[in-house]
Order: structure tokens, then C-alpha cells, then sequence
């Protein structure tokens, strides 16, 4: 049901909410998101790369975070409330050159449209550039949740190789099921799901046909009315041929190294071709013209030729 009421009604569902990011309660935190507020050191280290960082710590793993985002510059600081290290942790940041300040974060410092610095609760200002902060991700599962979808441990709806929840007819793929999902996995993800759903379509048609198709007796009196009285059918002698090797669709692993080989050297010869036009982007625009670009030519032109070299490879394997 949509939020005017209407009604929508399929056979089958495929699930893509994806999820949220909730960030600690620190005042201009959410206004500098994606700009120089910052969360996965994987896709933005590079763009601020030597400059003078911070993490946002206290969360859980927030320390082996800080340690990642320290392969990015000399001159990083790891914000923390009182007495949350151990010894060991702060024997890790003293090793890597990592300060800490430990308090309470009052507010983010801008001047000119820029973060220069980290305000703490008793005044004093740490000068930084960025600052990274690992979020708390929250699926929006509602749909999910809803219709009774099993979870796992960690709350999050649970799916198999190729989306498949626990209620039959429901898939799910992306972020709505797995946090560490980027464009290129969670749209491979959907790819596998589609090949999955269309598959069960097509073993439905094929169950309601042979249903439709059976008939009684009564239903049918004369079921070979073309046959005179006294004729004598004739049937061929099957022929004994050997049924063809049907390979399934990926497994989990089989997609994760699919979506590997295809968009590693995407991304590569796009950046190697575009470099000079994306450098004059903003980060966010950037990545977001990389990913339109390089979705489809992964899912509509890579995808569905390993793919073939997959099945190709596996009805070798069983012959």
C-alpha cells in the first residue's frame, strides 16, 4: 500500500530501501556531512590525504578505525570521551603518532564554508580539516520487519546467496540487508536476486500449467477423438538423449569475485580516461558520475558474460 492508498499487487518482491547513518549529537555534524565530515576512509582518504585530520571516537571499533584513517596523514586526532582506552589502545596511538583529546565535543568550528577546527565543551579548539566519523547504520527494513522477515544477531534481515529472505516471495538486496555493501556490490546483489525471482516466476508458470493442463477422465470423454473405432495407436520409442547441465545462479562468494573482475577495471580505465574532467568535480558529484557510468556497463555488459564463462566453466567441470 502507498501513502495515497493505492494499492500495488506482484507475484513476487525485491526489496532495496538500503539504510540510514545515525551521527552522534555534535552541533554542525550533519551540516558538514559528505563535505568534509566524513565515514568511510576507503572511499574518502584519498581526498583529503595529508591533511590535518580527526575521528570522532567512543563507538565500538572506532579505535581500529582511527588506525586506518591514520594511513592518510602524519597529523591525526582521535576524539574520545574520558577513560574509554585501554592501555593497550593508547600504546597503539603513541606507536603511530595519533593524538587524543579526550572530553566532549561542543560543536564544529567553520570559516568560510570550511571546517578549521573542533570546539570542545571547555572552549579550547583543536584546528582540524576533516574529520572522519564512523556512523551507527540503520537498515530501513520497515517493509521487511514488517511482513516478518526472520533477522539475525545483529538485527539485520538475513538473506541467502541470492537475496532470498525467510518469507517466500521476498527478496532483498543492498544496504537493507548488508552495511559494507557499495554501489558496485549491492547492485550485483540486485542482478543476482533478479535472476533468482525470475526463476521462481518461471517454476510457478510451469507448476500452475501442469495444474491447469491435468484433467480427469469426465473431463474429457474421448480424449483421441482423431482415432477411427478399432484404430490402433502407434507411438515412437523415446529417444534416450542426455538431459543438459543446468548451472544455478551464483553463490555469494561466485558474485562477490564476479563483481571484483568486472568493476575493478571499470573504474580503472574510467578514471584513467575521465581523470582530468572528474578532478574538476566535487568528491560527492564525482563519485556519483563514476557510479552511473560504471553500473551499467558492470551489470548490462561484464555481469552477464562471466556469467556465461561461469556456466561455461561449471558444465565443463560436470561433464
Amino acid at each position: 500500500m502507498l501513502e495515497d492508498g493505492s494499492r500495488l499487487q506482484a507475484r513476487k518482491a525485491l526489496v532495496a530501501t538500503g539504510l540510514r547513518d545515525e551521527l552522534p549529537k555534535v552541533m554542525g555534524l550533519a551540516e558538514r556531512w559528505a563535505r568534509d565530515v566524513l565515514h568511510c576512509p576507503y572511499c574518502h582518504g584519498h581526498e583529503v590525504a595529508g591533511q590535518q585530520l580527526g575521528v570522532v571516537g567512543g563507538a565500538p571499533g572506532a579505535v581500529r578505525y582511527a588506525q586506518i584513517v591514520r594511513q592518510w596523514t602524519h597529523d591525526l586526532v582521535y576524539f574520545t570521551p574520558p577513560d574509554t582506552l585501554t592501555a593497550a589502545e593508547r600504546a597503539g596511538f603513541v606507536a603511530r603518532a595519533i593524538g587524543v583529546v579526550e572530553g566532549t565535543i561542543e560543536q564544529l568550528v567553520i570559516d568560510d564554508d570550511q571546517l578549521v577546527g573542533v570546539q570542545m565543551a571547555d572552549g579550547c579548539v583543536v584546528p582540524r580539516q576533516a574529520l572522519f566519523v564512523p556512523p551507527r547504520f540503520v537498515p530501513n527494513d520497515q517493509l521487511l520487519t514488517a511482513v516478518g522477515c526472520a533477522t539475525g544477531d545483529d538485527g539485520w534481515v538475513v538473506v541467502d546467496g541470492t537475496g532470498r529472505t525467510s518469507v517466500p516471495g521476498i527478496w532483498a538486496a543492498g544496504n537493507v540487508t548488508d552495511p559494507r555493501a557499495q554501489v558496485i556490490t549491492a547492485a550485483g546483489a540486485g542482478s543476482a536476486a533478479a535472476i533468482a525471482i525470475n526463476a521462481d516466476l518461471v517454476d510457478d508458470d510451469v507448476r500452475d500449467a501442469v495444474t491447469s493442463t491435468s484433467a480427469t477422465p469426465t473431463d474429457h470423454p474421448n480424449p483421441t477423438p482423431a482415432l477411427a473405432r478399432g484404430a490402433h495407436m502407434t507411438t515412437t520409442p523415446p529417444i534416450d538423449t542426455p538431459r543438459p547441465i543446468m548451472a544455478g545462479p551464483p553463490t555469494k562468494h561466485q558474485l562477490a569475485l564476479m563483481i571484483r573482475v568486472a568493476g575493478f577495471p571499470t573504474l580503472t580505465v574510467l578514471n584513467l580516461s575521465l581523470g582530468d574532467w572528474l578532478a574538476t568535480m566535487t568528491p560527492v558529484l564525482r563519485r556519483f558520475v563514476l557510479a552511473t557510468i560504471a553500473v551499467p556497463i558492470v551489470i548490462y555488459g561484464l555481469m552477464p558474460q562471466l556469467h556465461k564463462l561461469r556456466v561455461r566453466m561449471q558444465t565443463r567441470n560436470r561433464s
